[in-house]
């Protein structure tokens, strides 16, 4: 989902696909955490990485939506991990 949402806004694949590989790397210790889909604490670190990983693309069309993307990328997280 996560893969499709940036290939949807880039239509670049590589970048969708290294994006969402980084963000899964990143975030795994995070989610690994019991109870990390309520403790505040934990969403805030998933927003942060998230966002960091997202602006480092230096993908105009991915910064325009970046605060979108980083909300839905961890609603995703919470559904799915």
């Amino acid at each position: 989902a996560l893969f499709e949402e940036l290939l949807k806004i880039t239509k670049i694949k590589e970048l969708s696909k290294s994006i969402t590989k980084e963000i899964a790397e990143n975030i795994k210790t995070e989610t690994d955490l019991v109870g990390w889909k309520t403790k505040r604490s934990s969403q805030k670190q998933l927003s942060i990485i998230i966002y960091d990983i997202l602006s480092a693309s230096k993908n105009k069309k991915i910064e325009n939506k970046i605060d979108d993307l980083t909300e839905e990328f961890i609603d995703l997280a919470k559904r799915n991990l």
